[in-house]
């Protein structure tokens, strides 16, 4: 007849037990504090596309409506003094939509850096009739 040999049981204490919550706990606090960096990260970069393509597209907008006046798409040596006059103002007018532009994308990073953000996801709602 074969022996059975029992081990002794480990005993899960009241310490055991608390040790092992806390370090869940943490466990559970750094994931939730990654994640909505994460979700951050994501909102910041979404803005930043928007933000850029509303600039750019405000700008190609200008220029298929005015730039005729510039010689737009015309190599430089083609360009009349009217032209290149026009190509000068519109230069300076460009680059200061493009800074007030990256100013107020800034300005928006900025401040959506002092919330704590959580994406929701793509949410589908089915009605049961």
């Amino acid at each position: 007849m074969e022996e059975f040999i029992s081990r002794p049981a480990v005993e899960f204490t009241d310490v055991n037990a608390a040790g092992c919550k806390i370090t869940r706990d943490k466990a559970r606090a750094d994931n939730d504090k990654r994640y909505r960096e994460g979700c951050k990260k994501r909102l910041l970069g979404t803005i930043e596309k928007k933000f850029k393509t509303t600039i750019i597209w405000a700008i190609a907008s200008v220029e298929a409506g005015f730039g005729e006046l510039w010689g737009h798409g015309k190599p430089e040596v083609e360009l009349t003094d009217k032209e290149r006059e026009f190509r000068e103002i519109w230069q300076e007018v460009r680059t200061e939509i493009l800074n007030k532009g990256n100013n107020n994308l800034r300005g928006a990073q900025d401040e959506i850096a002092q919330y704590s953000t959580v994406w929701e996801g793509f949410r589908t709602e089915f009605l049961i009739k």
